[in-house]
């Protein structure tokens, strides 16, 4: 497992956590990466014991929450920003996914640019159209790319007007920004320069 694949399931796991029926989260039902992240970062003589547990009030878990997921989310695009400058393995890519009927989209809540298109063998994300995390690297001949989560093979690119056609009734227009390859290309390079100096 590679740290950006750690990072990602300690996401899923916060996401994942059951609240008891008093809203709290006990401390314990959190894995030990967690229980020491927020040993870290919040006195423990502030968690009440609930049914002879300690637990994480809701308010306290939302902002831990909120700033694991940022900062996993900072280190997973740093990581892939990198990975992306070197480009993929021939093992890399064998075991991406496929990202088919594909275009590049400024994503407003990412700050930045994502892919949307078809992935039927992705590993976690379910549904006939998804949009990826924050782009991070895209090949010129726009055979492969890499997000801030995992590497992609790309098929079949599209326009937006054949885009829209084959989604139509999933996604509404307005909410599809199209980037051009090019664009693409020199926003992705920007970033990747950036984090190699």
């Amino acid at each position: 497992m590679d740290e950006n694949d750690k990072d990602l399931a300690l996401i899923e796991e916060m996401e994942r956590l059951d609240e008891t029926k008093t809203g709290a989260i006990p401390i314990a039902s959190l894995s030990a990466p967690l229980q020491e992240a927020f040993e870290r970062t919040h006195p423990l003589a502030a968690c009440p014991v609930i049914d002879g547990e300690m637990c994480i009030q809701p308010a306290d878990w939302l902002m831990f929450m909120a700033r694991q997921k940022k900062a996993a989310l900072r280190r997973m695009r740093k990581r892939s920003l990198r990975l992306a400058w070197d480009g993929p393995t021939a093992s890399d890519l064998a075991s991406a996914p496929v990202l088919s009927h594909w275009l590049v989209i400024l994503e407003p809540r990412m700050i930045g640019l994502a892919l949307m298109g078809s992935a039927p063998d992705h590993p976690t994300c379910v549904g006939e159209l998804i949009a990826t995390s924050r782009l991070c690297g895209i090949c010129k001949d726009g055979t492969w790319a890499r997000t801030a989560s995992r590497w992609y093979r790309l098929e079949h690119p599209v326009t937006l007007d054949e885009f829209m056609e084959r989604n139509a009734g999933k996604v509404l227009r307005e909410a599809v920004n199209p980037v051009c390859m090019q664009d693409a290309l020199l926003m992705t390079a920007r970033e990747q320069s950036e984090e190699m100096s």
